[in-house]
């Protein structure tokens, strides 16, 4: 947002863009639109769902369809991704409290992050 900001008071030739490498389908990718979307930034380049291949979990999936419908749909195979047919993602389905947020992840498929190993942890180069 300070870079927004920043953009906004120097103007021209100052610009913000957006691309997301890495946000999968769920909370990630629908928050990260939600901020491009409140930072006025017309157009993102939304490749990290190409990565993977949606949702992995057909129930999850079905959950997050379901909560935000037009966001997401399914593929042909049936597979639960963004909606990115026209080029464009409606930014209605994301008007939720809660930054986004009217479905819950699968936590029990997430794992936890693992303590660093004693040789980080002391210094050591890996």
């Amino acid at each position: 947002m300070l870079n927004r900001a920043r953009c906004g008071a120097w103007g021209p030739p100052h610009f913000i863009s957006a691309e997301d490498l890495t946000c999968q389908a769920g909370l990630s990718v629908q928050q990260d639109t939600a901020l491009v979307a409140f930072l006025g930034i017309p157009h993102a380049e939304r490749n990290g769902h190409q990565y993977g291949e949606g949702f992995d979990n057909p129930e999850e999936g079905a959950a997050f369809l379901a909560a935000h419908p037009g966001f997401y749909a399914r593929d042909a195979a049936g597979t639960v991704r963004l909606a990115t047919g026209s080029g464009r993602l409606p930014m209605a389905p994301l008007f939720h409290p809660g930054y986004a947020h009217a479905a819950d992840p699968d936590w029990s498929g997430l794992s936890p992050l693992s303590n660093p190993t004693s040789a980080l942890s002391e210094g050591v180069p890996p």
